[in-house]
């Protein structure tokens, strides 16, 4: 933050101007129809559960860069993986909630954002949110993440989560020339 609160800084150009590309992704991910639970007005009633669940903008713009990078970069990684017939564990998410329901989500979702939620609601969304993202699973088959609305998978944290192992195998595979891909029963197991 110090950087961008202070103009004279040698990187605050550079900064500024990573969090505006990094805001128009998220901005386009929401037109698409993404679940973004990132972001709540500074006026919003200071909480624990609010803190849990939701990030300050004002303080967490490298972690806002990163995301929204990462999050472009899984969907580029995915589709070109798909175009090359690449096999690799997709991140799936099959919501338990209807079209209706899931633009009810959104707008109530909106309403935190603007502030607009007590304590006692809030906390309703939060489990109402908590019930939305329990449909997670891996796939070797692409079935779609509901909540980002697009397709997904984990590549960045290969020493901590298997997923993320099996995909970069599977490049360093395809990139180094060989045929050999794990096939999609095998990443099934």
């Amino acid at each position: 933050n110090d950087v961008l609160n202070d103009v004279s800084h040698p990187l605050h150009a550079r900064l500024r101007a990573w969090g505006e590309l990094a805001e128009r992704l998220r901005l386009h991910r929401r037109r698409r129809g993404a679940i973004i639970l990132d972001r709540l007005s500074d006026e919003h009633p200071p909480a624990l559960a609010y803190e849990r669940w939701f990030h300050h903008a004002h303080a967490r713009c490298a972690d806002h860069i990163v995301k929204e990078f990462i999050l472009l970069a899984s969907r580029t990684l995915a589709t070109w993986c798909l175009s090359r017939r690449i096999p690799v564990l997709f991140r799936n998410h099959h919501a338990p909630i209807d079209a209706d329901e899931r633009d009810r989500l959104l707008s109530e979702i909106d309403r935190a954002y603007q502030g607009e939620l007590g304590l006692e609601e809030f906390t309703a969304l939060q489990s109402r949110v908590a019930t939305f993202f329990s449909g997670v699973y891996y796939s070797p088959f692409p079935d779609g993440h509901h909540a980002l609305n697009t397709l997904h998978l984990h590549w960045s944290s290969p020493l901590r989560r298997y997923p993320d192992l099996v995909v970069h195998q599977q490049i360093v595979r395809a990139l180094e020339g060989g045929e050999e891909f794990r096939t999609e029963r095998e990443l099934m197991r």
